[in-house]
C-alpha cells in the first residue's frame, strides 16, 4: 500500500512539474520573442502580398497597332491570377512575373520583335512593345501561287503576306530551300547581308529599281535585274570584293550599250566573268 501511495505521489509531483515548466516558459521572454517573431511574418506577409499598396492597379502601355492594349491587358490580368502556394494570387508588386509576361506577349504577337515589361514603385506595370521592321518577302517553291513571307532585318519570319500587299522598299527572294517556319531564320547572315548591300550598291550607284532575288537549292544566289540580266554569287565568298568586282564592271567594262545584250555576270569564282 505504502509503494502504491510512494508511486502516486511521485506522478502527481512530475506532473506539477511540467505545470510550472510551461507556465514558467509561457511567462518568459523566449515566449514572448517567438509570439512577437510570428505576429510581425504574419503581419509581413499581409502587407507585402496583400495590402493594396502593392498591388498592380495601373498598367502604363505604349504598344505598336498589331498589339492591341486590350490584348496586353488580358495577358496581365492572367498572370495576376495565378497562385503562389495554392492560394496568393500574383497580383503584387513582388509576386508578378514581369518575364513571364513579356515572353507571353512575344509568343502570342509575332509582330512584336521587342518587349520591355517594367514594375514601377509601387502599383504600376509599363509595358513596352517594339514592332518588326519587315525588311525582305520570301517566296518558297517553285510556284508563284504560294503565299510569300514576312521576314525583318534579321532574317527572322514573322507572318504572312498577301502578294498585293507587298510594297516597292521590300526585298523579294525567291527560294528553292524548304519553307521555314514562323520564328525561324530565312537564311544565313551572310546570304542576307549580300541580298542587302548588293541591292544598295545597284540601286544608289547605277540606278536600278527592279531588283529579284533567288536562293538556290545548291546554296548559291542569284540576282535578276530589270534590264533581263542576271547575277551570280557564292555567298561564301567575301561581300566587299564582290560588290568591289561587279562595281568595276559596270563601270569601266560592261558599258550601258553592252548591257543590252548582258546575260549574266559570274562572281563565284575568284575570276569575273560574263556573257
Amino acid at each position: 500500500m505504502k509503494s502504491y501511495k510512494s508511486s502516486h505521489l511521485q506522478k502527481k509531483i512530475a506532473v506539477r512539474k511540467k505545470a510550472i515548466k510551461r507556465q514558467r516558459f509561457v511567462h518568459s521572454r523566449i515566449f514572448f520573442d517567438i509570439v512577437l517573431a510570428m505576429t510581425f511574418v504574419l503581419l509581413l506577409v499581409y502587407f507585402l502580398f496583400f495590402s493594396q499598396i502593392f498591388k498592380i492597379t495601373n498598367i502604363y502601355i505604349d504598344s505598336i497597332a498589331e498589339v492591341p492594349e486590350e490584348n496586353l491587358n488580358q495577358i496581365v490580368a492572367a498572370q495576376k491570377e495565378r497562385t503562389f502556394l495554392l492560394f496568393i494570387k500574383r497580383d503584387s508588386f513582388f509576386l508578378l512575373d514581369s518575364n513571364t509576361i513579356a515572353k507571353r506577349i512575344l509568343l502570342d504577337f509575332p509582330k512584336a520583335s521587342k518587349v520591355q515589361v517594367k514594375k514601377g514603385l509601387f502599383s504600376s506595370l509599363y509595358i513596352t512593345v517594339q514592332g518588326r521592321i519587315a525588311q525582305t518577302v520570301w517566296f518558297f517553291g517553285t510556284s508563284t501561287l504560294t503565299v510569300p513571307f514576312l521576314a525583318d532585318q534579321q532574317g527572322i519570319i514573322f507572318s504572312r503576306i498577301n502578294q498585293a500587299d507587298i510594297t516597292p522598299d521590300l526585298i523579294v527572294v525567291y527560294s528553292e530551300m524548304p519553307q521555314k517556319d514562323v520564328f525561324g531564320q530565312v537564311a544565313s547572315q551572310e546570304m542576307l547581308d549580300r541580298i542587302r548591300e548588293t541591292k544598295k550598291m545597284l540601286e544608289e550607284r547605277f540606278g536600278f529599281s527592279k531588283l529579284f532575288f533567288t536562293e538556290k537549292n545548291n546554296g548559291f544566289l542569284y540576282l535578276k535585274t530589270d534590264e533581263g540580266w542576271e547575277v551570280y554569287f557564292d555567298p561564301h565568298n567575301d561581300l566587299s570584293t564582290d560588290l568591289n568586282k561587279l562595281r568595276l564592271l559596270l563601270e569601266q567594262e560592261i558599258t550601258l550599250e553592252k548591257r543590252k545584250t548582258l546575260e549574266y555576270i559570274d562572281l563565284r569564282f575568284t575570276k569575273a566573268y560574263y556573257k
